[in-house]
């Protein structure tokens, strides 16, 4: 009895190990999309700014500028993110899952999902007034998408944190008991 239970436990370990092994390698195939496209932006900027230099026009230049710097902080909150999110992983494939650093990584990714859905909503409201004129086409109906898909991770990553949270102490409290 006791060699079929080990070979159950043996089982999803090896399952949790590939799972959590699959995720840490989208992680990295989501963080390298994610430099593609601030790439790609910041040579969308640069471009922007030069023709903006050209011509003179102060509005679309700080506009351009306060752009760029906002692609930069997407960027960077949005790596330090995945790298909680890769690093915990690799702690949940070892078995350690209710876990105060866990409860950490969670709270900490939530903070900085949260801040890149606010830095992208306040850049579409700002170039909603900037382009009012022509109209919002499909582009900033998907910059808004990706600052709500933002704000709805980071209430995941929270709701997580504080279960993880709550299951530590539980944890540590049954630990005693034994």
């Amino acid at each position: 009895m006791r060699e079929v239970i080990n070979m159950k436990e043996t089982r999803y370990d090896r399952q949790a190990s590939l799972i959590f092994t699959l995720l840490q390698v989208a992680d990295v195939g989501i963080a390298l999309a994610g430099l593609v496209c601030a790439v790609m932006l910041s040579m969308i900027g640069v471009v922007s700014l030069m023709e903006n230099l050209a011509a003179r026009e102060a509005g679309y230049l700080a506009f351009t500028v306060l752009a760029m710097l906002a692609v930069a902080a997407v960027f960077i909150c949005s790596m330090a993110a995945l790298y909680q999110f890769f690093m915990m992983c690799g702690r949940l494939r070892q078995g350690s899952a209710f876990t105060e650093r866990n409860g950490r990584a969670l709270t900490l990714m939530a903070v900085l999902c949260a801040v890149c859905g606010g830095i992208i909503l306040v850049m579409f409201v700002l170039a909603l007034f900037c382009c009012w004129q022509c109209g919002p086409g499909l582009f900033l109906e998907l910059v808004a998408a990706a600052g709500a898909a933002y704000l709805c991770v980071a209430l995941v990553a929270w709701a997580l944190a504080v279960l993880v949270k709550r299951a530590t102490v539980l944890q540590q409290e049954s630990e005693l008991t034994i």
